[in-house]
């Protein structure tokens, strides 16, 4: 199944990451471009053959975790080594040395439909035990309002024209016009990235996706920090510590595997995240703890599968 399902079409270049580090992508709507090394949010970090962060495995390793999500899987700040799916995978390695693999499948800017892509494209080959799933922020971005910055390029042929120029071919510029791209007034009357229905549906593909490969998913909620900064505060709709894209992520858990990991509530503080939205080192170590257990809990990577 390559059909189209359940998600807003995406669109190249819809994250923080700069254009002239990604590549056109006709399922995915783009992808990030493979062996690059860069910083991303001040963190130090190299694109692998997979265009995705981190070593990929070799053709015939084994893969125990796949893990799909967005900047807070790929790691927003920090260094490879820090990321939650690196510290995962030296906890699994620590009891189960046979057991694989941990890939990190977050990229910036994907949404859960890049997402349910992403493993009908990867899942076939490296033919993961577990999948965790963690999107929300994408999905629930207001940005259909937009911003007197594209407005203003976009008046003009010539200036549209040299802005893509320079996004796609220069970092410094693609960061400049991230950081310039805020919200005008009427932000919150805007309608999300994915809607809420549309959020149900693609999670529900992603589980149908899962059990068509025999793998089994690991919902993974992470919430917001509620008295730290909020540099993205006109741009999610949001309670002080979660979501209603974090009670469709629950509920999509109890009707499917009943596997979820949470990294909710008042000890998202200046400890565990950089800011509202953003974990920080200590933060994923922590989320890495709690997928663990849960995979322990269900026995996912037990010799005989889950229980």
């Amino acid at each position: 199944g390559g059909a189209r399902f359940a998600g807003l079409e995406p669109t190249r270049g819809s994250s923080d990451v700069p254009l002239a580090l990604t590549r056109s992508d006709a399922r995915l709507g783009f992808t990030l471009r493979a062996g690059t090394t860069f910083d991303y949010a001040g963190g130090p970090t190299h694109a692998n053959r997979l265009g995705l962060r981190g070593d990929a495995p070799a053709p015939d390793e084994a893969v125990s975790v796949l893990a799909l999500g967005d900047e807070l899987t790929f790691g927003w700040g920090v260094a490879d080594a820090d990321t939650y799916p690196a510290e995962l995978a030296r906890r699994l390695q620590e009891r189960c040395r046979s057991c694989g693999r941990v890939v990190n499948a977050g990229v910036p800017g994907y949404t859960s439909y890049q997402g349910l892509m992403l493993l009908r494209a990867l899942g076939p080959t490296l033919r993961p035990r577990v999948v965790v799933v963690a999107f929300h922020l994408n999905d629930a971005l207001l940005d259909t309002v937009p911003s007197a910055v594209n407005t203003e390029l976009n008046a003009s042929g010539l200036g549209h024209r040299l802005d893509t120029r320079l996004r796609t071919e220069s970092q410094l510029y693609g960061w400049i016009r991230q950081r310039m791209d805020l919200p005008e007034p009427g932000w919150w009357t805007a309608t999300a990235r994915v809607s809420l229905s549309r959020y149900n549906q693609t999670l529900r593909a992603i589980n149908a996706e899962a059990r068509r490969l025999g793998t089994v998913v690991v919902h993974l909620n992470i919430g917001f920090g509620a008295e730290l900064a909020d540099i993205g505060a006109q741009r999610l709709r949001r309670g002080r510590f979660e979501s209603d894209y974090h009670a469709i992520m629950r509920e999509v858990a109890r009707l499917n595997s009943g596997a979820l990991a949470e990294f909710i509530g008042p000890e998202l503080t200046a400890t565990t995240m950089f800011d509202a939205t953003h974990p920080n080192p200590e933060g994923y170590r922590r989320i890495a703890a709690a997928v663990g257990e849960v995979i322990d809990a269900h026995g996912l990577l037990a010799s005989g599968g889950p229980s």
